[in-house]
Order: C-alpha cells, then sequence, then structure tokens
C-alpha cells in the first residue's frame, strides 16, 4: 500500500521530489532476537526508491516509544522500544534502519 501510494505520486506529479512525513501508528510489537520488530515502513520507503520513486526523506513519528493519549504505555510508536520500568532502549529494526 505505501509503496502503491509512493509509485502513484511520482507518476502523478512527474517524478518529483517527495518527502514523506510518516504517520503514527501505535502497535503491540514483538521483542525478539535483541530488537523490535517493527520494519514495514523503512521496507517500503526502500521498494519505492528501487521501483523508481524519488523519495527524498521518510520522517519518523517517534525515536523513543512513549505516553499515546488513547492507549498510554501499552502499545509502542517510537523507532527505540524503552522499557519504562528499567529505562533500558533497544533501537528496533526501524531504527536501525536509519
Amino acid at each position: 500500500m505505501i509503496v502503491t501510494a509512493l509509485l502513484a505520486v511520482a507518476t502523478a506529479f512527474g517524478g518529483s521530489r517527495t518527502y514523506r512525513s510518516r504517520p503514527g501508528a501505535s502497535q503491540r510489537r514483538m521483542i525478539g532476537e535483541g530488537r523490535s520488530r517493527n520494519d514495514g515502513h523503512p521496507r517500503a520507503a526502500h521498494t519505492a526508491i528501487s521501483d523508481g520513486a524519488d523519495l527524498r526523506a521518510n520522517l519518523v513519528w517517534s525515536l523513543p516509544d512513549d505516553f499515546e493519549w488513547h492507549d498510554g504505555y501499552r502499545r509502542r510508536s517510537g523507532i527505540v522500544h524503552v522499557d519504562f520500568q528499567t529505562r533500558h532502549r533497544l533501537p528496533g529494526d526501524s531504527g536501525l534502519w536509519y
């Protein structure tokens, strides 16, 4: 879906430069192999660039996990996972990609 949208913008506007402000998406996240799993957006951006989109920036919603008004601390939105009890930070796949 993200790839299709980025390529549609590139086609509709004659290959113009695109700067994508990544929308926030809080989620329950899997932690495994020493990293947080959340790499769909960076992979989609890379695919769109490979397919011809002139994507100049793919900005993130939030660096660390933070408080979300609707979900509190239950769901995560940052590219760095924060353990709120120990304050330990663990880069996610998205964080490593950036």
